[in-house]
């Protein structure tokens, strides 16, 4: 269970998440140095409806790839992954769409 390539992967995933972790805690002297806080609200406004829409363009179907590559039954995984994609272009599309439809409103809404 704990061999080299194992340890060597968990290194790798640890770090990258890390790293990704890191970057916004780094940012954060700058944007507060040299944006406005109005520009903060905005930009704070931004981060919290990536982090809402995220969850419904992706769908999970990372984990849904990765179960499939393991369980590795009837399907072909090319095909899978492609569709996999193209389901997740299409929801992002329709999302992308509604907020540029309704971008006047939802700037009323969030002032």
């Amino acid at each position: 269970m704990l061999n080299k390539s194992n340890l060597f992967s968990f290194g790798i995933y640890a770090s990258s998440n890390l790293i990704n972790a890191l970057i916004p805690f780094l940012l954060l002297p700058f944007l507060t140095r040299y944006i406005s806080p109005n520009d903060y609200g905005i930009y704070s406004l931004y981060i919290v409806l990536v982090n809402v829409i995220v969850p419904f363009s992706g769908l999970n179907i990372s984990r849904s790839i990765m179960r499939n590559y393991v369980d590795r039954g009837e399907i072909s995984l090319p095909i899978y992954i492609f569709n996999c994609f193209l389901i997740s272009t299409l929801i992002t599309v329709v999302i992308l769409s509604v907020l540029f439809i309704f971008s006047d409103t939802i700037s009323i809404l969030l002032g």
